[in-house]
C-alpha cells in the first residue's frame, strides 16, 4: 500500500510480515494489530491473472502461519480484468470484473470484523472444494463477526480447523453478473452461505437469506482430489436460549443481541425455515438435511410460534398418519403430532393411512398460546361386488351411497369381475350397470359390519339390441340410421365398414331406415321389436354418374383414365363412379387433346372434344421425291446414256456420273421452308403398321 491506500493484494507470511501491513497495535491480546479497509480504487489488473482452470492466481488478502492477535476489516478487493483475461472469461460466460478472495491459512487469534461487502465469484471449472469468498483453512480460535456477505456462490468455507466462532454475519443472495450462470461455482439454487468442513465450531446469530444457507459434507473434500474419504463434522449451530442482551466475549469482541431483533438469542435466522423442507417446529433445523449432523435447535424467528398438537383417535399403534398445514407435510407414527404456528387462523388437511378414513380437514386458531386439534380415524372395511356374464374386458360399474348421505356417491369401474370399496361400517344403497347388458339384481341395499362384506353376485345378460354391419362403403363414407317408434326419432351415424349397435330402442315395435350420400343400400328399411336382438347386414352400392362425350373427328382415339373407348356416331356414353377422370383424344393430323372431367353421382356430365388440325405446307414430306426431282433424275439418265454411247464409240471408259441423292437420304438438314413431318397415322401402341402383336386397352 502507499499513501493513497491499498492497490495491491495484502500478503503476509508469519507475524513479522503481518506487522508490516497493519496500521496500529502490537499483536497482543489486549492490543491487536489493525488491518484497515482503506482501498481507494480497484486492485491493479495485473493481479487478475487466472490459471488454466480459471482460478485466481492472486488472492486479495493472504495471511499464512500467523498467531498474533489481529483485527482485519476487509476492503472491497474489487478488480477489473485485463483485456486478454476478460476475453477468456467472456468466452466462458463469466464477468469481466470480480472481487479477489480472502485466504487465511493456518492462522490463530484472527478476527474478521465488519466487512461491508464481502463478495466474489469463482469459476465452476475449478472442481475443487472447499472454496469461497473467504477461506479459513486449518484456522483455530478465530472469529468471523459482523460482516455482510453478498453471496455469489459460496461466502465462507472452513476446513481443517476447530474452535472458530461465526457470529452476527448477514449472508445475502447476490447473483454474479455472468452471461452463463452455470459457469459460476454454486450459482442459482446452490448458492451456499457456509461450507463447514471442520468440527468444533460455534455458528449462531447469523442472518441467512439464501437458497442453500449451510452445508456440511459427508466426505473430506480435499481427499476427493484423489479418492473421497468419509468424514463426519459436528458443530454447534446455536447457544442455549438466553435473553438477547446476554454477552459473550471472543478475542476481545463482545457478542450480544439478536440479528433480527428478537428478545432472545439462540441459533440463526434461516429464511427457508417454515418451508416444506424445513417446517416450523421441526427441530433441529438442518437446511433440509444439508447440515448432516445436528443442526439449529433454537432458530430465530421474526414472529413467535406456538405449539399446535394434533391428537389421533382410533388408529392402531405404530401406524403413520399426518396433517398438512400451510402447505407443509407433517407425519408421525405416534398418537400426537405437534406443529408450530404464529398467531392466526390456519387450514389443515388430514393424511389418513391406508384402510382408515377421517374428516378431510378443518382449521385452527393460534392466539398467544398453544392449541389442540383432535383427529378421529375410522377403520375401513372391504365391500366387494362380483359379476358374471360379461364379455372379457367389458367395463361395468358400481355406485354406492350411504342412506344418511344420498348425495355423496362413490363410483368404481372395472374391466374384470370384481369391484372393491373401502367403507366404514353401515348400510349402503348400490346400483350396478354395464353398457349393452341387463344386470340382475341391478340395485339394492347392503349392510356392512366390522368385517369384510360381499354383496350379492351380479349376473349380466346381453340386452336386446339392433346391430347393423356394413359392406361396400369407402372407409370415409358416412352412413346414418334413423329409428322411429318412440317420442322422437333417434339418429345414429357410422363411417365405412364400422358396425353400429343401437341399445336405446323404443319400447315395443320400431322402424328403421338407412341412408348414405352417393350410395344405395339394401335393405334400406326395416322394423323390429325392442324385446329381441336383431342383426342386419347392409350392402351399400355406389350410385354411378354418366359421362356423355363427343369428338369432331371420325376414327379418333379417346381414352378415359387410360382406357380406350369405342366411339359410336362420333361419341360415347359411360356409367362411372363419382370422381375426376382424365381424358386424352388423338387422331392422325390433329393435335392431341388433354382434359379432366368430373362425374357426379346420379348426374350426367357432358364433354365436347374439339380436335385441332396440325398446320401443313406445300413442301414434300421428308421421306418422298417431288415430280421435279423425278424429272431431273430422268434428264440425268439420258445424259448418262449418251455419254456411254460416246465412250463406246471412242472405246474409252468414261467416269461414272455422280448420283443425285434426295436430302432425306443424307445426314444434312432439310432445305429451308420444308414442311415438318406430320403425325404418324399409326396408333401409338403400334411401332409399325404391319405389327399387330399389340392391341390397345379397352373398357
Amino acid at each position: 500500500m502507499n499513501a493513497d491506500g491499498i492497490y495491491t493484494p495484502l500478503v503476509a507470511w508469519g507475524n513479522t510480515e503481518l506487522a508490516d501491513l497493519t496500521t496500529a497495535g502490537t499483536g497482543a491480546p489486549g492490543d491487536p494489530y489493525v488491518l484497515e479497509s482503506n482501498e481507494p480504487h480497484p486492485i491493479d489488473a495485473v493481479f487478475g491473472a487466472m490459471n488454466d482452470f480459471l482460478f485466481p492466481v492472486f488472492p486479495g488478502i493472504l495471511l499464512v502461519d500467523t498467531n498474533a492477535t489481529v483485527h482485519v476489516t476487509p476492503p472491497s478487493l474489487a478488480i477489473g480484468y485485463a483485456p486478454a483475461v476478460a476475453a477468456n472469461l467472456s468466452a466462458a460466460g463469466l464477468p469481466a470484473t470480480n472481487h479477489l478472495q480472502i485466504e487465511l491459512w493456518n492462522v490463530t487469534n484472527l478476527s474478521l470484523l465488519g466487512g461491508a461487502a464481502i463478495t466474489g465469484w469463482l469459476s465452476s471449472n475449478v472442481g475443487f472444494s472447499p472454496i469461497g469468498a473467504v477461506i479459513l483453512w486449518n484456522g483455530s480460535g478465530d472469529l468471523v463477526a459482523g460482516n455482510t456477505f453478498y453471496d455469489q456462490g459460496i461466502s465462507l468455507a472452513l476446513y481443517g480447523g476447530t474452535n472458530n466462532t461465526v457470529w452476527g454475519n448477514s449472508f445475502l443472495n447476490s447473483s454474479a453478473p455472468a452471461t452463463n450462470l452455470s459457469a459460476v461455482e454454486n450459482s442459482g439454487n446452490n448458492t451456499t452461505g457456509i461450507w463447514e468442513s471442520e468440527s468444533g465450531d460455534l455458528i449462531y446469530n447469523n442472518f441467512f437469506e439464501l437458497p442453500a444457507p449451510a452445508y456440511t459434507p459427508t466426505t473430506d473434500p480435499v481427499s476427493c482430489e484423489i479418492v473421497c474419504e468419509p468424514a463426519t463434522y459436528v458443530d454447534r449451530w446455536n447457544v442455549t436460549e438466553a435473553p438477547a442482551a446476554t454477552v459473550q466475549v471472543v478475542l476481545g469482541t463482545n457478542l450480544s443481541g439478536s440479528i433480527i431483533g428478537t428478545s432472545y438469542q439462540g441459533g440463526n435466522y434461516w429464511s427457508n425455515y417454515g418451508t416444506r423442507a424445513n417446517p416450523l417446529g421441526r427441530l433441529p433445523y438442518d437446511d433440509g438435511g444439508r447440515i448432516t449432523v445436528g443442526g439449529d435447535y433454537v432458530p430465530l424467528v421474526r414472529l413467535p410460534a406456538f405449539p399446535v398438537a394434533f391428537d389421533a383417535r382410533g388408529l392402531a399403534a405404530g401406524i403413520e398418519w399426518g396433517v398438512v398445514v400451510a402447505g407443509v407435510d407433517y407425519r408421525t407414527n405416534g398418537t400426537t403430532l405437534t406443529v408450530y404456528s404464529p398467531n392466526g387462523t390456519y387450514n389443515y388437511s388430514v393424511l389418513a393411512p391406508a384402510n382408515y378414513t377421517a374428516v378431510p380437514g378443518g382449521n385452527f386458531t393460534v392466539n398467544g398460546t398453544g392449541t389442540e386439534v383432535t383427529v378421529v380415524f375410522s377403520p375401513l372395511v372391504a365391500l366387494t361386488f362380483v359379476e358374471s356374464g360379461l364379455l372379457s374386458g367389458w367395463t361395468w360399474n358400481v355406485s354406492i351411497a350411504a342412506p344418511s348421505s344420498p348425495f355423496s356417491t362413490t363410483v368404481e369401474n372395472s374391466t374384470n369381475g370384481t369391484i372393491v370399496f373401502e367403507v366404514v361400517p353401515g348400510n349402503y344403497d348400490w346400483n350396478v350397470s354395464s353398457y349393452g347388458y341387463n344386470a340382475s339384481p341391478a340395485n339394492g341395499v347392503v349392510a356392512v359390519g366390522a368385517t369384510a362384506t360381499e354383496a350379492p353376485e351380479v349376473v349380466f345378460e346381453l340386452a336386446p339390441a339392433l346391430v347393423f354391419t356394413a359392406a361396400g362403403l369407402l372407409p370415409s363414407a358416412a352412413w346414418t340410421v334413423e329409428i322411429t317408434g318412440g317420442p322422437v326419432p333417434l339418429n345414429y351415424t357410422s363411417t365405412g365398414r364400422l358396425a353400429l349397435t343401437v341399445f336405446e330402442l323404443p319400447a315395443g315395435a320400431y322402424a328403421w331406415s338407412v341412408t348414405a350420400v352417393n350410395y344405395t343400400v339394401t335393405p334400406g328399411t326395416g322394423s323390429g321389436s325392442a324385446a329381441t336382438f336383431a342383426l342386419v347386414p347392409l350392402r351399400f352400392s355406389i350410385v354411378a354418374g354418366t359421362l356423355l362425350a363427343s369428338v369432331n373427328v371420325a376414327g379418333a382415339y379417346v381414352y378415359v383414365d387410360g382406357v380406350l373407348e369405342t366411339l359410336t356416331a362420333g361419341g360415347f356414353s359411360l356409367s362411372l363412379d363419382p370422381g375426376v377422370y382424365s381424358i386424352v383424344a388423338e387422331a392422325p393430323g390433329y393435335q392431341t387433346y388433354f382434359s379432366n372431367v368430373t362425374v357426379a353421382s346420379a348426374e350426367r356430365s357432358s364433354l365436347v372434344i374439339e380436335l385441332l388440325k396440325i398446320p401443313t405446307s406445300t413442301a414434300s414430306p421428308p421421306g418422298g421425291i417431288s415430280s421435279l426431282g423425278w424429272a431431273l433424275i430422268g434428264l440425268l439418265a439420258v445424259v448418262a446414256a449418251g455419254a456411254l454411247v460416246l465412250a463406246a464409240q471412242r472405246r474409252r471408259t468414261p467416269p461414272p456420273p455422280a448420283p443425285v441423292v434426295p436430302y432425306a437420304a443424307t445426314s444434312a438438314s432439310p432445305p429451308a421452308g420444308a414442311a415438318s413431318v406430320p403425325p404418324s397415322a399409326k396408333p401409338p401402341w403400334q411401332e409399325d403398321a404391319d405389327d399387330t402383336s399389340a392391341s390397345p386397352p379397352s373398357r
